[in-house]
This record gives structure tokens, C-alpha cells and sequence, in this order.
């Protein structure tokens, strides 16, 4: 299946060259329980993840490397419901992703794809480590 995140420039760049780490801890940039848990928000929704960044990477993930986010884990909800919710369905990446899994779909700070192996390309969006939030 293809999930989705939105984040920065400099991250997305860094997902499509070397892959996804599931295994760290990132700064989110909306605080709760997942702050103290390795993982990636990802999203099944395109329109989800352009809400969390100026770059929407697309996931190639099997079911089995999705977990339940904290928040919801905690209200007792199950990988089906936390990535069916209406407003916002969500996952959390517990694996490592390999870099051929991880492809662009979109800035919104250019308004174009690009090469992540060409680095002639700028890079802009938003400069927190990671928003690594939901998406």
C-alpha cells in the first residue's frame, strides 16, 4: 500500500536518498504521547499530508510495518480505525524503509518535482527538523 508525509525540503531529500528510519525519534510539531516514541506519521490521504509540509512524500509500506499512533493506541483503536478516521487517518512507521520505497509527489514550495540525485536543485520549506507529525 502507499502512505503519505508532509514535511520539510531538507527531509524529504533525505528520505528518497537514504530512506526512512523508524527506529528515531523526530520532533514533531504537534506534542503528546508520540513525542516519546521512535516513528513516522504517515497518512493514507495525499490531502492529509499537504497539511503537515511543503513536500508530500509518497511511502511504499507493507501493513505489517504501520502501528497505531500513541494517542489513539491509548483510546483503544486499531490500526484499521486509525487509518480509516474521517478527518484524519494515520499510521506510525515502525520499520526501516528502503530508499527505493520513498518517492517525491509534490512540492508545494516550487510547484514542480525534481531529481533528489541532482543538487543543483533548491531546496526550501519549512526548516524544523522534522514536523514528523501525523503525515
Amino acid at each position: 500500500m502507499f502512505v503519505f508525509h508532509g514535511t520539510d525540503g531538507e527531509n524529504a531529500k533525505r528520505y528518497v536518498c537514504a530512506g526512512i528510519d523508524a527506529h528515531l525519534l523526530r520532533t514533531r510539531a504537534y506534542h503528546g504521547p508520540q513525542d516519546k516514541e521512535p516513528g513516522l506519521f504517515v497518512t493514507p490521504r495525499f490531502d492529509v499530508a499537504r497539511r503537515f509540509g511543503l513536500y508530500v512524500i509518497q511511502i511504499e509500506v507493507e501493513l505489517s510495518e504501520l502501528s497505531v499512533p500513541p494517542a489513539l493506541r491509548q483510546a483503544g483503536a486499531s490500526l484499521e480505525q486509525a487509518l480509516t478516521a474521517s478527518f484524519e487517518p494515520q499510521a506510525l512507521i515502525t520499520s526501516r524503509i528502503e530508499p527505493s520505497r520513498v518517492s517525491i509527489v509534490e512540492s508545494q514550495a516550487n510547484n514542480y518535482s525534481f531529481n533528489p540525485f541532482d543538487d543543483s536543485v533548491p531546496l526550501q520549506g519549512i526548516h524544523d527538523d522534522d514536523t514528523g507529525s501525523m503525515a
